[in-house]
C-alpha cells in the first residue's frame, strides 16, 4: 500500500497572504479647525503656497506644510526594495485517485516607497468671515524630493500534482502584486461655510515653470511639488508547475490569476473643495508641479505551463493576466466650488498663459506642471504551450485557451486635471493651465505565446478565442475637464 496515495480526497491551499514593505519615509498631517466664526487677525494679507520667500511652504491664517527629503549621491543613490517569493502547492507524492486539488485566492505583495504622505487641512464654520472683517485664509503645502533606487519584486510558484486520473485540479484567483513609488503624495484642502468672505479682495494667482516648484496666492491654496532621481522598477510573475502531464477522465483549470507589476517616479493626488450655503466671495488656486529624472520601469509576466495528453478530460486556461504600468509622473487634480446662490468673488475673470513661465489668475486656478527625463519602460507577457507535444493528441475531451490579457501601459507625464462647479445661479470664472514636456524614451512591449496544436483530434473540442494583448506608450497625457451642475 502506497502511504503517499490520496483517494477520494480533498487538498487545498486557499487564501493565503504574503506582504512584504518597505518604506524610507511616511507621515500622515492633519490640521482641522471649526469655530461659530473665523476672522482674520494674523497680519497675513493673503495665503501662499509652493514657493514662497523664505523657502517653500505653506502661509496663511491656517496652514500646514509638509516636506520629505531622501539624500542619496548621483553615483550612490540611497536603496529602498521589497521583495516577496511564495510557493504555493496542492500536490502528492504517490497516486492519485478520484481527489480534488485546489491553489486558489492566494495573494502576494511587494511594496517599496521612498517618500509617502497624507496631508489634510479643513476649515468648518458657520461664518468664515463677517461684516467689515476679513475671513481667515488657508495655505496647504507637500514637498517631496528623492534621489534613490526603489525596487519591488514578487515571484509566485504554484503547483498541482502532475498528472490526473478521475481527478480535477484548479489554480484560480492567485494574484501576484510588485508596487513601486519614489514619490507618493495626498493632499486635501477643503472649506465648508454657510458663509465664505475674501481674505485677500483678490483674485488667485498661480505662477510657475515646468521642472520648478510652483508660487500659489490667494484666500485659498494648495501646492504640491515632488522631484526624484535615480530608478523605480517593479516586477511580478507567476509560475504555474505541474500542469503538463496527462488528463485521463479528469479536469485541470488555470484561471483567473493575475500578475501585476506597478512603477511611478512621482504621483499625487491633490483636491480643493470650497462649499458654501450662500455665495462664496473666496478666491481658490490649487497648483502641482512634478519633476523625474529617474529611469521607471515595470514587467509583468504569468506562465501558464503546458497540457499533455487529453482522454475524456477537460483543460482551460482563462482569464488570466499580466499587468504593466510604469509612469515618470502621474497626477490627478481635482477643485469643486459650490455656491448655493452664485460667487461673489471679484473681479470675476480669469486668464492662462503657457509656455517658458506657466501662470493664471482668476478667482479659481488649478495648473499642473510636469517634467519627465528618465526612460519609462512598461513589458507584460502571458505565456503556456498547451498541447504542443506529439503525444498531445485529444480524445472526447476540450481543451480551451481564452480571455487571457497581457497589457503594458507607458506614461512619461500623465495628468487629470478637474473643476466641478454647482450654483443655483451664476458660476464663477474659472481657469486651468496645463503643461507638460517629456524628454526620454518612453516604451510599452506586451505579448502572449498561447498555442492549442494537439497531435490529433478525436470527439473532442479545442478552443482559442478572446485572448488579448495590448501595449501602450504616451509621453504626454492629459485630461482637463470643467463641468457645471445645479
Amino acid at each position: 500500500m502506497d502511504e503517499r496515495a490520496i483517494d477520494d480526497s480533498t487538498v487545498a491551499v486557499l487564501g493565503n497572504q504574503l506582504t512584504a514593505s518597505a518604506n524610507q519615509n511616511s507621515a500622515t498631517n492633519a490640521l482641522s479647525v471649526e469655530g461659530a466664526r473665523l476672522v482674520s487677525t494674523s497680519g497675513h494679507s493673503n495665503a501662499q503656497a509652493g514657493s514662497l520667500v523664505e523657502g517653500i511652504g505653506a502661509a496663511g491664517d491656517f496652514a500646514l506644510a509638509s516636506t520629505q527629503e531622501i539624500l542619496g549621491g548621483y553615483q550612490l543613490p540611497v536603496a529602498n526594495g521589497a521583495e516577496v517569493h511564495g510557493a504555493f502547492g496542492a500536490t502528492s507524492g504517490g497516486s492519485i485517485t478520484g481527489s480534488s486539488f485546489a491553489v486558489s485566492d492566494n495573494g502576494q505583495t511587494a511594496s517599496a516607497t521612498g517618500n509617502t504622505v497624507s496631508n489634510a487641512l479643513a476649515l468648518k464654520s458657520a461664518w468664515l468671515g463677517a461684516p467689515g472683517e476679513r475671513a481667515t485664509g488657508s495655505a496647504l503645502a507637500s514637498t517631496q524630493s528623492a534621489q534613490a533606487q526603489i525596487t519591488a519584486v514578487s515571484d509566485m510558484i504554484l503547483s498541482v500534482p502532475a498528472g490526473l486520473t478521475s481527478s480535477s485540479a484548479e489554480i484560480a484567483g492567485n494574484s501576484s502584486i510588485a508596487f513601486a513609488r519614489m514619490n507618493s503624495a495626498s493632499n486635501a484642502l477643503s472649506i465648508d461655510a454657510a458663509l465664505i468672505g475674501p481674505l485677500s479682495n483678490q483674485p488667485a494667482f498661480v505662477e510657475h515653470s515646468v521642472g520648478a516648484p510652483p508660487q500659489a496666492m490667494g484666500d485659498h491654496v494648495l501646492a504640491n511639488t515632488q522631484s526624484a532621481t535615480g530608478s523605480v522598477s517593479g516586477a511580478s510573475s507567476i509560475g504555474a508547475l505541474g500542469t503538463n502531464g496527462p488528463l485521463d477522465g479528469a479536469s485541470l483549470a488555470l484561471n483567473g490569476n493575475t500578475a501585476q507589476a506597478s512603477a511611478a517616479a512621482n504621483s499625487a493626488s491633490s483636491s480643493l473643495a470650497m462649499v458654501s450655503a450662500v455665495a462664496p466671495a473666496a478666491s481658490v488656486a490649487l497648483a502641482n508641479s512634478q519633476s523625474s529624472f529617474a529611469a521607471v520601469g515595470a514587467a509583468a509576466g504569468l506562465d501558464a505551463g503546458s497540457t499533455g495528453r487529453l482522454s475524456g478530460s477537460q483543460s482551460g486556461i482563462s482569464a488570466n493576466s499580466a499587468i504593466a504600468q510604469a509612469t515618470g509622473n502621474g497626477s490627478s487634480n481635482a477643485m469643486t466650488l459650490s455656491g448655493a446662490t452664485g460667487y461673489d468673488c471679484v473681479p470675476d475673470l480669469a486668464s492662462v498663459t503657457t509656455g517658458p513661465l506657466n501662470s493664471g489668475v482668476g478667482p479659481a486656478i488649478l495648473s499642473n506642471a510636469q517634467l519627465n527625463a528618465g526612460a519609462v519602460s512598461a513589458s507584460a507577457l502571458v505565456r503556456n504551450a498547451s498541447l504542443t507535444m506529439p503525444t498531445g493528441n485529444l480524445t472526447g475531451s476540450a481543451a480551451d485557451v481564452t480571455g487571457n490579457v497581457a497589457t503594458a501601459t507607458a506614461y512619461g507625464n500623465s495628468a487629470a486635471n478637474s473643476i466641478m462647479l454647482a450654483s443655483a445661479n451664476a458660476f464663477p470664472a474659472v481657469g486651468i493651465v496645463n503643461s507638460q514636456l517629456n524628454t526620454a524614451a518612453v516604451t510599452a512591449v506586451s505579448g502572449a505565446v498561447l498555442t492549442l496544436t494537439p497531435a490529433a483530434m478525436t470527439g473532442s473540442r479545442a478552443s482559442y478565442a478572446g485572448n488579448v494583448v495590448t501595449a501602450q506608450a504616451v509621453g504626454n497625457y492629459a485630461s482637463s475637464t470643467i463641468s457645471f451642475g445645479r
